[in-house]
């Protein structure tokens, strides 16, 4: 091999080996910090939400005996508090406040607390079919939804149908018990009487916005 090329070999694998030692180094260094709870949580003002990290070693075990610390991301006047070392925060004020967990240099992704202000910032609707035969009815499954996405099980607010089918058969009015964990099923649910293209919608008497359509079809 001329010189220059063995040269430049030699330059090659020593990059190489200096590369692995410090990718490898000790097995139970702490290199990254895993969050065991969602990156986004819902809250009442009063809750307290407890969040949740672990330590991975190089090696992918977990580091139990790690120092994880918490930390409020937000400045100025914020809604939430730390209430311990081990991720317990308090809800105090509506909005959306950020925290972050941390060992020594090692920091996790942001996580963020939206405090709100009822159970519910949302409704579902399913159970509508495509098309539904005059005079049948349907199961339909209304779904309380928190700001997160997930249900809202303390919700207990009271819903009502509409249809702009206004012959249509329609569930009574329903409040939310504590019982129901935020879903309900309504049997029997809507029975169209007009054919054609339909819109049918569930609301809260209480917030109109918070309501939810689904189209279907009236056929003969």
């Amino acid at each position: 091999m001329p010189p220059l090329l063995r040269r430049a070999a030699l330059l090659a694998t020593t990059a190489v080996l200096l590369a692995c030692s410090v990718l490898t180094g000790p097995p139970d260094r702490i290199i990254a910090l895993e969050l065991t709870t969602p990156t986004k949580n819902c809250a009442l003002p009063g809750d307290t939400v407890h969040l949740h990290a672990r330590a991975l070693a190089a090696n992918g075990d977990s580091v139990p005996d790690a120092v994880v610390t918490w930390a409020i991301l937000d400045t100025g006047t914020v809604g939430i508090a730390l209430l311990d070392s081990s991720g317990a925060i308090a809800a105090d004020s509506i909005g959306t406040w950020h925290v972050q967990a941390a060992v020594d240099a090692i920091r996790s992704d942001s996580i963020a607390i939206v405090v709100q202000p009822k159970p519910a910032a949302a409704l579902a609707l399913t159970g509508l079919p495509d098309a539904l035969s005059a005079g049948t009815a349907t199961t339909d499954t209304v779904t309380a939804l928190d700001a997160c996405g997930r249900v809202a099980e303390r919700y207990v607010g009271t819903v009502r149908f509409a249809s702009s089918d206004t012959a249509a058969a329609l569930p009574a009015n329903y409040a939310f018990t504590a019982a129901d964990s935020g879903v309900h099923v309504f049997v029997p649910g809507v029975a169209l009487r007009t054919t054609g293209a339909q819109r049918v919608t569930v609301l809260e008497l209480a917030d109109s916005t918070l309501a939810a359509s689904g189209n279907v079809t009236g056929i003969p």
